[in-house]
């Protein structure tokens, strides 16, 4: 668990970043994408539609979910990047 993925990315020093225990929960969490979409084909294969609507809603959530975790993180990123620089309206006093 010693793999290095280089990150670009502007006024970062280190571009090399350890992937390790986060690497294991990415794999988890795609299994259990994988397992859900699987359920879904079983269900589609046997028709029962009343359960797959409510498949289809899990994974609507779950992607939500996915989604709003990827913003927190973007939004974590850029304030890391951005802490300790002037505004450039400071400029134009």
């Amino acid at each position: 668990m010693d793999r290095k993925v280089e990150i670009f990315g502007p006024r970062s020093g280190n571009n090399l970043v350890e992937i390790g225990e986060n690497d294991e929960a990415c794999k988890q969490k795609v299994e259990a994408i994988r397992c859900m979409a699987d359920h879904l084909e079983q269900e589609l294969a046997t028709n029962n539609f009343n359960h797959i609507t409510h498949v289809t809603n899990n994974m609507n959530r779950l992607f939500t979910m996915l989604n709003d975790i990827e913003t927190v993180q973007n939004r974590r990123r850029y304030n890391l990047m951005w802490r300790g620089s002037t505004p450039w309206i400071l400029y134009l006093q």
